[in-house]
């Protein structure tokens, strides 16, 4: 993906994905609706997604209760990824504290109303370089916690209404980012054209109205 440079992340045991933990977390995920990708990783090496994508109305959605499953993931290469699922700003920051000294690239959270309050305690998402927070009810309040992840170089902020013009002076002084994606947000054209006056490199979407396709 674009921005998500590979960056050093804490080391790993030999042969922690060949653990009957690693087994009995890889055979949850999939009872839930989800998947680990691969799930029988090569050579001891880490799976690059454990992701959670459901359909509410077939499956329980997973909430906070579920989140003490992740300790026995040993880490992923790439990243968590939730959609629709029920887990709340107390369930993140759960899973941020078991994923502390444990690599983890990205987090992928979609159509699932938690904001960002739980970055205020980042844990071990706080060594991250790609994150999408997708049709999440995020606020120009919450995502002053972006300060809180030094290494974040893309950040999807899609279908969040609450982010709105207050939130471009904070994307404007986050040096590390290279992608910003802003589609349907509550960003107007005035703010987006002031996010690429002062930042030219960043790519940001939605395009200027005069940019190539």
């Amino acid at each position: 993906l674009p921005g998500c440079q590979i960056l050093p992340m804490p080391p790993v045991p030999a042969g922690v994905t060949g653990t009957p933990e690693f087994r009995a977390f890889v055979e949850w995920v999939k009872s839930r609706g989800g998947s680990v990708n691969p799930e029988v990783p090569t050579n001891g090496e880490l799976p690059h997604m454990v992701e959670m994508h459901i359909d509410p109305a077939k499956r329980r959605p997973i909430s906070d209760e579920d989140i003490g499953r992740f300790r026995d993931l040993p880490g992923v290469l790439n990243g968590i990824n939730f959609r629709s699922q029920a887990v709340t700003t107390e369930g993140l920051i759960q899973l941020g504290k078991i994923m502390a000294d444990k690599p983890v690239g990205q987090i992928f959270l979609v159509d699932m109303p938690v904001g960002l309050d739980w970055l205020r305690e980042p844990g071990g998402f706080s060594i991250i370089h790609g994150a999408t927070f997708q049709n999440i009810n995020a606020t120009d309040e919450q995502l002053e916690n972006l300060k809180k992840l030094p290494r974040l170089g893309m950040i999807n902020l899609r279908y969040n209404k609450g982010i709105t013009d207050k939130s471009i002076d904070l994307l404007i002084a986050k040096k590390s980012l290279e992608y910003v994606h802003l589609d349907d947000s509550g960003v107007s054209p005035t703010g987006l054209a002031r996010l690429r006056a002062a930042r030219p490199e960043l790519k940001v979407t939605p395009l200027a109205p005069d940019s190539p396709k």
